[in-house]
């Protein structure tokens, strides 16, 4: 394992090493991730969650299930959250505080991961799209794993031993299965194509599917019998499995099969378990045929069902109806009655699109496509979660309905969530903020212990109420989940220390893009400490930090713009109106940047503009922050205006400054790039438009004036402009744009593909960011997932083809997005994930066998093998250490050099010397072995990190100090450090006679039991464990001891063997080989071959 980290990274910088010179090469393992909870210390950073916002055990993001544990006292709550794919838990459903943190997580490995998960044999519980939970009396609780077409019975989260064991998978016929109707294809993948799936069974499930479109809603239930059902939407239908088959016995064997494969007991919405035949749920059927929707024979899609305390089942389908099945229910048995339809006669009016007898519902090309998402009863009166009105309604007894030929569907007799029958809006306004008594789409509902819980999911967040038929309409929650407060609704948990992925919607005729908007950073240089600023554009702000070099992952921002505090994503704050600009408030910033007198500008992309905001850090009491200029519309409440002008921005999302002071932006949707000249005044004109011949057009184009969704734009110091030109694949680079005076000029160079070995790749540029320095132009390539460096203009220029410097697909951020430089050569990449992170330099070391890796390599030897107690050497391209030599003698090391300290796993390290780039130090003692530890620099005055990187530790790594380097026998050998017995140097002219005493040099022994102090010479004893070898016999060792004098040295004093046969009288070179721990001195781990002699003079 160890072998092939190595060579992963070996193989990293196989790409990063050509022409890279002395210039910084940026480590593509992050040394700060911010956006996230701060993962494990000394550990490699991992993408545990890519979701928006934070992540720490107690945030929901668009929850579609939840139940109750009544076996349990109190009872416990688990809620399906579903876009983080997981399972959370409380044990206390009764006394919970809101946003309280859960207590147990099922489907993920901890409650900080929230990614997709694939059932694997280390997690054959993994969950993707749960969309729904249940509990058997037994505690048992049931999710329907809807992405991975299953149902998981899980032990209680809460159990006593193996809590949250997975115990029974339902809809699969292997433990690992994940395909709908357990249709595999070739290479064990899933079957994509409709016309290649198979029927279903009574053991199939089919809930997500690539030709349906990907992953369907659906529920389950428990029965009063301990029953279990679910809605089997993809093959259009409801199953029962038997209780005592989901209730009983695991049916996972010790060698991991499923036996027995459990089946359904009854189907309804088909006539058999082997049809899946859909209702049509045309919006106009033909004449002279029942409407789709009043047909009762076939369901189509089946989102909710329950089953109420007299055995009826209520089933919501796709068409926004609910169909009733009295009881007793038996297979194929067609639905009684259709509740949620108005049935208009001719002449009538037409009714108010929200009433007493319909259900929200949605049309997709006049086929019907939602409705109701969450049933449940109390007291034998149904409740329906009517999603797309945003509210819960209930009806009578269904002995007390109406007769259809007088009434279609029963009318309603009461609401929750909304005013009246009459009213269907989100939070029933669309832009206020949620209460304890409004819905935003809700899913789902239970009712347990006598109390209602609702999956509101828009609002990300479950409510618990009273009993709602005891209640009555002006029931209002006692507690609330996933938010810590009733007037919050984010998506995962924000605070201040977060940020979040927005989007922008484009339509080119019936073409429907989402454009991704990355959070940006920009730094203020101007400041003492640097600020450094983030454009949220998912959570409609912007934060600052007040010292850019000491963010650390999971501090929080100093500073908010565009809200009225950390914990709100309001659109146009404080209106919540997308319609209503205002000066305090933006919607989806897209970018940031800072002038030189540190004003803070933004590119607000969806409200058409860019804001000013001066100085924010100059507020001392971090009021209300409003922008004193507007550029791209009139005022500050202006709305965007889609036709091109020169005054006027549609949607800015890249901004750059010129030299002389002049404001570049790209207005994506226009495909052009204004520049507006100072003096700044609100609604003024732009001087020059590149990529479009004038002010009033916005066409796309591919010619070397024209330019196809720009994305991002930077300058260099010669204020040539750079263009991520996305629409056509390209950069473009325009020659001195702040002395431009004719709109549409020409790209002197175009790059749309590089020269890497002997192929042109094609790149998809989306973010650019250059060099003041050394004109050196990075960018990121979406369609490769990589950051690529460029050389300057003029390098590349003259170049035939054009190719890279450095290239590096870094380990985290997933999909880097955006970019931007920092000083010191650091990266700051931000990605679709919703992180940030912070590249450094990366430590490198050259090895034995002149192979340039990351990391350190031991002094002696230059393999790249370190151990504790043994002294290494470090080289960052790039960085300058010292501008002069700095070198330790003594029996105590330091441990900080020209205000640096180098750590390891957060240790401080003894450091021996110090030149423009390299360091050599000594590990610690306790760094642990045969595992990767953290290795950084740090400046100590300013808290930063200068440069980073992983290694392997090896619990060895026995290297002998040499003095000089020369050829033996055709092969490199290496004059060993060594004292002859009367006190000089063994060298060529004053080499040991046989049988005297030599003492060797040497550093990396390893591990020790009690050893001294770091950075501290103390003789001690150290027993060799192997042999040591010269010229063949083996010498006697009169002692192996630490040196009392160098720290990190290891010094063996020897007798030389009598019976060195043939050595002339004049001095021999003879060879050393020491074997310690199965190490060999002169062999490079990486190769396993012998690298070099090591050899000592004697004569006889």
């Amino acid at each position: 394992m160890k072998t092939k980290y190595l060579l992963s990274i070996a193989v990293i910088l196989a790409g990063l090493g050509g022409g890279a010179g002395a210039q910084v090469i940026p480590n593509p393992i992050p040394e700060r991730v911010m956006g996230r909870m701060p993962g494990t210390p000394f550990v490699l950073p991992e993408a545990k969650s890519t979701g928006p916002n934070l992540v720490e055990g107690r945030e929901l993001w668009e929850p579609q299930g939840v139940a109750l544990d009544t076996s349990l006292d109190p009872p416990a709550v688990y809620v399906a959250d579903t876009r983080n794919h997981r399972v959370l838990a409380w044990r206390d459903a009764q006394t919970f505080w809101n946003g309280a943190f859960a207590d147990r997580v099922l489907g993920q490995r901890d409650l900080y991961s929230t990614n997709a998960l694939t059932p694997t044999a280390a997690m054959p519980g993994g969950l993707t799209t749960p969309v729904s939970v249940a509990v058997d009396a037994q505690g048992r609780v049931f999710v329907l794993d809807a992405g991975n077409n299953r149902i998981v019975g899980f032990r209680s989260a809460f159990a006593e031993e193996a809590a949250g064991k997975v115990e029974v998978i339902i809809g699969q016929s292997a433990r690992l299965g994940r395909c709908a109707n357990q249709d595999v294809g070739a290479n064990n993948t899933c079957v994509t194509a409709a016309n290649s799936a198979s029927a279903p069974t009574a053991t199939k499930l089919r809930l997500s599917a690539s030709y349906l479109g990907g992953t369907l809603g659906s529920s389950l239930t428990m029965d009063g019998e301990g029953n279990l059902w679910v809605a089997d939407a993809g093959n259009h239908r409801v199953l029962r499995y038997g209780a005592e088959a989901v209730s009983g016995e695991s049916n996972i064997t010790a060698g991991g099969s499923i036996s027995p494969v459990i089946s359904a007991d009854l189907v309804v919405g088909q006539p058999d378990f082997t049809t899946a035949t859909p209702n049509l749920g045309r919006l106009n059927t033909p004449a002279n045929q029942l409407p789709d929707r009043v047909k009762k024979e076939l369901v189509r899609f089946p989102a909710a069902l329950t089953v109420d305390e007299g055995g009826n089942l209520y089933v919501a389908d796709d068409l926004g109806r609910v169909l009733y099945y009295p009881a007793p229910v038996h297979d194929g048995q067609v639905a009684q009655r259709i509740l949620g339809m108005v049935v208009v006669q001719p002449g009538d009016p037409a009714p108010n699109p929200v009433n007493e007898l319909a259900f929200g519902t949605r049309l997709v090309n006049n086929i019907y496509s939602g409705g109701p998402r969450g049933l449940f009863s109390i007291s034998g009166h149904l409740f329906v979660v009517d999603t797309y009105n945003s509210r819960i309604v209930y009806f009578d007894k269904p002995e007390n309905w109406a007769g259809e030929a007088t009434l279609f569907s029963p009318r309603m007799m009461g609401v929750w969530g909304q005013d009246d029958l009459y009213s269907g809006l989100p939070n029933i306004h669309p832009f206020r903020e949620p209460t304890a008594r409004t819905f935003n789409n809700p899913s789902s509902a239970v009712f347990a212990n006598n109390e209602v819980w609702v999956a509101d999911s828009v609002n990300n967040r479950v409510l618990a109420f009273p009993n709602l038929l005891e209640a009555g309409p002006a029931a209002e929650a006692r507690g609330v989940l996933g938010q810590e407060g009733f007037e919050f609704r984010a998506a995962n948990f924000i605070q201040g220390r977060e940020f979040a992925t927005g989007s922008l919607r484009i339509t080119a005729g019936t073409q429907v893009t989402d454009l991704p908007i990355a959070p940006h950073v920009a730094i203020d240089y101007s400041s003492d400490p640097p600020r450094m600023y983030v454009a949220d554009p998912g959570n409609n702000r912007v934060l600052g930090f007040r010292d850019a070099r000491a963010v650390k992952p999971g501090d929080f921002a100093d500073v908010v713009i565009g809200q009225v505090d950390f914990y709100r994503r309001l659109t146009n704050s404080p209106f919540n109106d997308p319609a209503q600009p205002t000066e305090f408030g933006l919607q989806l910033p897209s970018a940031v940047a800072v002038d030189p007198e540190g004003n803070l500008w933004v590119s607000d992309m969806g409200n058409g503009r860019v804001l000013r905001f001066p100085r924010p850090f100059d507020d001392p009491e971090n009021r209300w922050q409003q922008a004193d200029l507007v550029i791209g519309q009139p005022s500050t409440d202006t709305r965007p205006n889609a036709d091109p002008e020169q005054s006027r921005l549609l949607r800015p999302i890249s901004m750059a400054f010129t030299g002389q002071g002049q404001l570049l932006v790209a207005d994506v949707i226009h495909s052009r790039v204004l520049r507006f000249d100072p003096p700044f005044f609100n609604g003024m004109d732009a001087s020059v438009v590149i990529g479009q011949q004038d002010f009033t057009s916005a066409a796309t184009g591919n010619g070397a004036s024209q330019l196809a969704l720009p994305y991002s734009i930077a300058l260099d110091s010669d204020d040539r402009l750079y263009v991520a030109d996305a629409g056509n694949s390209r950069v473009m680079i325009f020659d001195r744009v702040s002395g431009q005076v004719n709109n549409g000029p020409v790209a002197p160079l175009q790059i749309g593909s590089l020269r890497i070995g002997t192929s042109n790749v094609q790149i998809q540029p989306v973010a650019l960011a250059v060099d003041q320095v050394t004109g050196r132009i990075w960018l990121v390539d979406a369609r490769n997932n990589r950051v690529r460096r460029l050389a300057n203009f003029f390098s590349l220029f003259s170049q035939i083809q054009i190719t890279e410097e450095v290239s590096f697909a870094p380990l985290l951020p997933v999909s880097p997005y955006q970019i931007a430089l920092a000083a010191g050569g650091n990266l700051l990449l931000t990605g679709l994930d919703s992180s940030i992170t912070r590249h450094v330099p990366g430590i490198f070391s050259e090895s034995a066998s002149g192979q340039l890796l990351f990391g350190s390599t031991n002094w002696a030897s230059g393999f790249f093998s370190v151990t504790p107690g043994g002294i290494a050497t470090m080289r960052v391209p790039g960085v300058e250490f010292s501008d002069s030599l700095i070198e330790h003698t003594g029996a105590q090391a330091p441990f900080e050099m020209n205000d640096l300290e180098v750590l390891v796993n957060g240790r401080p390290a003894p450091m021996l010397r110090m030149n423009n780039n390299e360091i050599r130090f000594i590990l610690p003692w306790e760094t642990p072995t045969e595992a990767v530890a953290e290795f950084r620099v740090r400046r100590i005055s300013t808290d930063e990190t200068v440069a980073y990187q992983f290694q392997t530790v090896d619990p060895t790594s026995p290297a002998f100090i040499t003095v000089g380097n020369f050829t033996w026998r055709g092969s490199p050998a290496r004059q060993i450090r060594a004292k002859n017995q009367n006190g000089t140097d063994n060298t060529a002219t004053s080499p040991a006679s046989v049988g005297s005493e030599v003492t060797l040099y040497l550093t990396g022994y390893g591990i020790l039991e009690n050893p001294p102090a770091d950075g501290v010479a103390e003789e001690r004893n150290l027993p060799i464990d192997g042999t040591l070898v010269v010229g063949g016999p083996e010498p006697q060792v009169l002692s192996t001891t630490l040196d009392p004098a160098e720290p990190g040295v290891w010094r063996l004093r020897i007798r030389l063997p009598n019976n060195l046969f043939g050595l002339p009288a004049e001095a021999y070179t003879v060879p050393v080989v020491l074997l310690h721990r199965s190490r060999a001195n002169n062999r490079d781990p990486l190769t396993g071959a012998a690298a070099y002699w090591t050899t000592i003079a004697i004569r006889q």
